[in-house]
């Protein structure tokens, strides 16, 4: 997907803080507020846009100890690969066979290892 350099620059200026307002979004890339806003919702409906994150400190939400998890399943199912409700995030990557999970339980919850 070929995208104007406007685009480019209110992503990359998105990227460093997807708080920005608009108005300063627009101040920063040259563009009018409306001009600024109108090229944000078109890139959102391309799907350019996904949304916005928050980065959140591990030890405010007391996550002593995080893990990369390698995982074979013998299918995958939805079940197979649903997150456990301690769990913040649980992003599967796949590859021909291979599942990896990162793990990371809130509110001082331990990992357990077992068999599925």
């Amino acid at each position: 997907m070929d995208l104007p350099d406007k685009d480019l620059q209110i992503l990359r200026e998105l990227s460093h803080n997807a708080r920005i307002t608009n108005k300063n979004l627009a101040e920063k890339v040259g563009l009018s507020q409306s001009g600024c806003l109108e090229r944000v919702r078109r890139l959102e409906e391309r799907g350019v846009l996904l949304g916005a994150y928050a980065a959140i400190a591990p030890e405010a939400v007391d996550v002593g100890v995080q893990a990369l998890i390698a995982v074979r399943l013998k299918r995958h199912t939805r079940r197979a690969v649903a997150c456990p409700p301690d769990l913040p995030a649980l992003p599967v990557t796949q590859g021909s066979q291979e599942s990896a999970i990162r793990a990371a339980p809130m509110g001082g919850s331990r990992l357990s290892f077992g068999t599925v």
